[in-house]
Order: structure tokens, then C-alpha cells, then sequence
């Protein structure tokens, strides 16, 4: 039973680190990228945030989730 409540928790912990670690390894700009949108900015206020158009701020956030997706092995 002890070994069945513990099971969910130590998965959950193991996403985390795995997400964080792929997190880490993407380009700052996609990173900064997805943490703004992560927070709740806007596209619109990431690129004024980043001084970047907004075309490039959609592009660089498509980029930083098919980046992810890849590092996790997630399917294409």
C-alpha cells in the first residue's frame, strides 16, 4: 500500500525534472519566450517586453513548444 502512495508522487517528480531539464535546454530567446506566455503575457506584450515583432515572437514560441515536444520525446 506505502509503495503505491508513493509511486504517483515520485512519476509526477520525474516529469518535472525532465521538463525542466528540456526547458533548460532550449535558446534563451525561446525560453523567455514561453516563460512570459507561461505567466499569463500576451503575445502582443511579449513583444514589447522583447522589442521583437509580433510575427517573431509566434514563430519563436512555435518553435520553443515543437523544441519541447522533441526533447521529451513526445510524438510528432
Amino acid at each position: 500500500m506505502l509503495t503505491l502512495n508513493l509511486e504517483k508522487p515520485l512519476q509526477e517528480a520525474d516529469r518535472l525534472t525532465r521538463f525542466n531539464i528540456a526547458l533548460g535546454q532550449l535558446p534563451f530567446l525561446q525560453r523567455a519566450t514561453l516563460t512570459f506566455q507561461q505567466v499569463g503575457f500576451s503575445l502582443i506584450e511579449i513583444a514589447e517586453l522583447t522589442n521583437d515583432g509580433f510575427k517573431m515572437v509566434k514563430s519563436r514560441l512555435r518553435y520553443a513548444y515543437n523544441n519541447l515536444s522533441h526533447l521529451l520525446g513526445a510524438p510528432s
